[in-house]
């Protein structure tokens, strides 16, 4: 596993931000409007990944896909804290029988 710089990182995360908008049409001026940003901060977070972290998550609402936010930093299975044998169990059945599940309806399409 690799790890990434902060400054990869902010630009991946720029990347997919400016695809969104490219994707749904939008300038860079429209952008910031519907995120209630000035066009200066807009410009300079796509030029510099320079953003206040209210400002991208405002841009993330603007483009729809704030519900990314959700799913992170949330504890992977192997982080939680288990108080038993039988919830271990518990926890790594349900999630072995979902992801068969999610396998076998992969297959029939």
């Amino acid at each position: 596993m690799s790890v990434l710089t902060v400054s990869e990182i902010s630009r991946d995360l720029v990347d997919r931000l400016r695809a969104c908008r490219v994707r749904q049409g939008f300038t860079q001026e429209e952008m910031s409007e519907r995120a209630d940003i000035p066009l200066s901060t807009y410009k300079r977070f796509e030029q510099k990944n320079l953003i206040s972290l209210d400002g991208f998550i405002k841009v993330a609402i603007a483009l729809g896909v704030a519900d990314g936010f959700q799913s992170l930093f949330q504890p992977s299975v192997t982080e939680t804290e288990f108080t038993s044998l039988d919830e271990v169990e518990r926890t790594f059945a349900s999630s072995s029988k979902s992801q068969a599940r999610a396998r076998s309806r992969s297959r029939s399409k």
